[in-house]
């Protein structure tokens, strides 16, 4: 749907009280961690709709609305840090955001993260026994499906640190899932 970037971006950055998410000891249970999830993708959907609304027609950005998108994707990070709400496939917009508002560094400490999680992950999952292993199936697919997504990205933004990080964790349980070796694919000429 659409977004009112004016009324949500005061919304978010300046009516919400986030409470004490980040205090020691707060406790989220799952029914708050999935509205903070929420949150954090309602915080990458408005720094989107700021870069959208100041994208101009050479590919580049009104700097006010790029900024403004940096400060939305700033304040997401402030105020739902991974230590109160870990990161997972809702926080990849986010570094998405980032990458286009051309905040590599940012967007690359998300992702090198998300791979990182995603290989424990995806490590546990395949040390369990067969049966065991197919109750968290979908669990794996979703896995590989942002490790792809992160090599897609990454490789499209020559980010070449994160896709060579990326690609042989993804390779590997690729194959773990399908049975059939990952090859990658071959640089096409021009």
């Amino acid at each position: 749907g659409r977004v009112n970037t004016e009324v949500m971006y005061d919304n978010m950055m300046n009516k919400f009280a986030w409470g004490n998410l980040t205090g020691e000891g707060v406790y989220l249970d799952e029914t708050n961690l999935r509205m903070c999830m929420n949150f954090r993708n309602n915080f990458a959907r408005l720094a989107m709709a700021l870069l959208d609304e100041g994208e101009m027609a050479d590919s580049t950005f009104d700097a006010d609305k790029k900024k403004k998108a940096v400060a939305v994707l700033d304040r997401c990070m402030e105020v739902l840090p991974e230590s109160a709400v870990p990161y997972n496939y809702f926080v990849l917009p986010v570094a998405e955001a980032y990458y286009r508002a051309e905040e590599m560094e940012k967007a690359n400490a998300i992702v090198s993260r998300l791979i990182d999680l995603y290989d424990a992950e995806l490590a546990y999952y395949f040390s369990l026994d067969n049966r065991r292993g197919e109750l968290v199936n979908f669990d794996k697919q979703q896995a590989l499906y942002v490790l792809q997504r992160i090599m897609i990205l990454t490789e499209g933004l020559k980010q070449d640190a994160i896709f060579k990080k990326a690609e042989p964790v993804f390779g590997k349980y690729y194959g773990l899932f399908t049975g059939v070796p990952y090859n990658a694919p071959k640089a096409v000429a021009e």
